[in-house]
């Protein structure tokens, strides 16, 4: 008998922790349907189950694909699943989500279920930014999510119009119109959203200098669960998991 390689031998274990990370969270939809029959799977989980009931059909051959599609509108979300059969099993060959236009890959999937068991599972449909930051730090590994205090945006606008004058942001014109309203503003609300965000990019490097900081800028003191998944995804494969380091997977 020919002794299985290393390299196969953790491709079974991924795929053996992958299958149970499934399974959990087919049972976390089964229980939630039968609570509230107008209860509807989160969409990437949806188009798995298309692509799985398709595969599956009579007369599918081995080697072939099926393509699931899931999408909506309000939040826009949209993903495509190929699957491929072969034999009697069958093989993920991509998730992509098509709004991003980005693959995700296994372990970044598993995290998305984690997580949206995790939001599933609170009853309320906003949190306070303190519970939102405790799941966000628990499910997103690599990265330290912070909140910049809304209390201090006078502090660090004064902060960020000096970095804007030194050419810090060479991006921003120290006499154009967004830093014009920057000075104008009032309230941390009425600051442009791009200045909004530099002003959070200065606030993580000063609370995490060498480590990997995301400050989150929204004015509110509440965050709808469908903002932290999205921001979640932002980090796990989204535009932040380019300067992120691959991401290990969840305990089964």
């Amino acid at each position: 008998m020919t002794q299985k390689s290393n390299e196969e031998r953790a491709q079974e274990l991924a795929h053996e922790v992958f299958s149970k990370c499934f399974l959990v969270m087919l049972a976390h939809v089964q229980r939630r349907i039968a609570k509230d029959p107008s209860y509807e799977e989160p969409r990437f989980l949806k188009a798995f189950l298309v692509a799985f009931e398709g595969i599956n059909r009579p007369g599918m051959k081995d080697g072939e694909h099926f393509i699931g599609l899931s999408a909506s509108e309000d939040p826009v979300e949209s993903y495509a699943v190929v699957l491929r059969k072969r034999g009697s099993s069958i093989e993920i060959v991509e998730l992509r989500d098509m709004a991003r236009d980005k693959v995700v890959g296994q372990r970044e999937i598993m995290r998305l279920m984690q997580l949206s068991i995790l939001l599933d599972n609170i009853p309320t449909n906003s949190l306070k930014w303190t519970r939102a930051l405790e799941i966000l730090n628990s499910s997103v590994p690599g990265v330290q999510f912070v909140k910049f205090p809304n209390n201090q945006w006078k502090k660090y606008r004064a902060k960020l119009i000096q970095e804007i004058w030194s050419g810090k942001f060479v991006q921003i014109s120290p006499t154009g119109d967004e830093v014009k309203r920057l000075r104008q503003a009032k309230s941390f609300s009425e600051v442009p959203q791009q200045l909004r965000t530099l002003t959070g990019v200065i606030y993580a490097q000063e609370k995490n200098p060498k480590g990997r900081t995301t400050s989150i800028t929204t004015p509110g003191s509440t965050v709808d669960k469908y903002r932290i998944f999205e921001m979640a995804k932002d980090v796990i494969y989204g535009q932040g998991a380019e300067y992120m380091k691959p991401m290990e997977p969840p305990e089964a």
